[in-house]
């Protein structure tokens, strides 16, 4: 039973008008089901490939964090999540840093989404100005916040159907490419355990950055003077956004891991990183009539200076050549992959 606003020096203005289902889709759209893809490269390679284990862990974490928001939620039914449960619990002063933090963190975290948002746009289209994407997202989300709450709900189910759509569409072509072994694709526990690469330091790293993606369930706590269920309403959607995103993220991982598993080979052990010069001689050593304007493709930088000694150029302008002198020898393992030339 949620205590009465009034105690708290307030009364019920907001209109409770958001049931059960409409929070836990308000919790998923901030979560983002998707947004595991934006980072999976990163936490695979810090994972050593356990993908998934660190989001199975990270949901452990996280339900903490839940239950927590939970219990201040009905200790304190108003408005303002961390903002008025650090400012009651602790004090004035903690309450000033906490909404100070919420505030930057409501105005940075947009800017940064529509900055990405026209990143993305860009390369869809070259040349289309990022400075027109950043303000039609802004006139977008500030007409939505305008229209009301009732209206973002809407808005909010329309979006989450869009990411479970894409999610639908890439599990179907996922699994269907993974009973044709595309990629050399094929079902294993090793992204769940691998008990050879395993261990605390490697899991937190990763954890450290997969936890981004479980940022977003909080905000429901910010509603609960406009849930329909109270303090109780919003404690348990953010239970279940929490859990059913943490779902949808091993789900996801494991899948896109599978595919990396079976098209992956480690590296070699003795890598070094090509200088230009390098790239030059790589190219002439395949191609002993390469086209200086190829080679320069490679990153040769100046190919006068970089094969200086070990090359012979023919010709002039685009149809010069350079042509090898010597041995066709590399003295070092150029690219992971390569075989040593001798």
């Amino acid at each position: 039973m949620d205590q009465p606003l009034e105690q708290f020096g307030y009364r019920q203005e907001l209109k409770r008008s958001l049931g059960l289902g409409a929070l836990v889709v308000y919790g998923l759209v901030f979560i983002n089901p998707t947004s595991p893809f934006s980072i999976f490269g990163i936490v695979y390679n810090l994972s050593h490939g356990m993908v998934p284990l660190v989001y199975v862990i990270g949901l452990v974490a996280m339900t903490f964090t839940a239950a927590s928001y939970m219990m201040m939620s009905r200790e304190f039914p108003v408005a303002g999540s961390v903002y008025s449960y650090a400012g009651r619990a602790i004090g004035p002063l903690a309450g000033f840093l906490a909404g100070w933090a919420l505030l930057l963190d409501y105005i940075l975290m947009p800017t940064l989404i529509y900055v990405l948002c026209a990143i993305a746009v860009e390369a869809l289209v070259p040349g289309f100005p990022r400075s027109v994407v950043i303000v039609i997202a802004l006139l977008f989300n500030t007409g939505i916040n305008l229209l009301g709450i009732e209206a973002s709900a809407r808005i909010n189910a329309l979006m989450l159907t869009l990411m479970l759509i894409f999610l639908g569409l890439y599990f179907v072509l996922g699994i269907y490419a993974l009973n044709h072994g595309v990629a050399g694709a094929y079902l294993s526990t090793e992204p769940l355990l691998q008990p050879a690469r395993f261990s605390s330091g490697v899991i937190f790293a990763a954890l450290s950055v997969a936890t981004l993606n479980f940022l977003g369930f909080d905000g429901i706590s910010t509603l609960v003077e406009e849930a329909r269920g109270g303090a109780a309403a919003v404690g348990r959607a953010m239970m279940i956004s929490l859990c059913l995103a943490a779902v949808l993220f091993i789900a996801a991982t494991w899948l896109a891991s599978l595919f990396v598993l079976g098209g992956y080979h480690p590296p070699m052990p003795a890598w070094h990183f090509l200088t230009n010069h390098a790239r030059v001689l790589l190219c002439i050593a395949r191609d002993p009539g390469v086209r200086g304007a190829d080679a320069r493709a490679a990153r040769s930088g100046d190919l006068d200076r970089a094969a200086r000694g070990r090359t012979a150029r023919t010709g002039g302008g685009r149809n010069s050549r350079l042509a090898r002198r010597g041995a066709p020898r590399l003295d070092v393992l150029l690219e992971a992959g390569m075989d040593r030339e001798a």
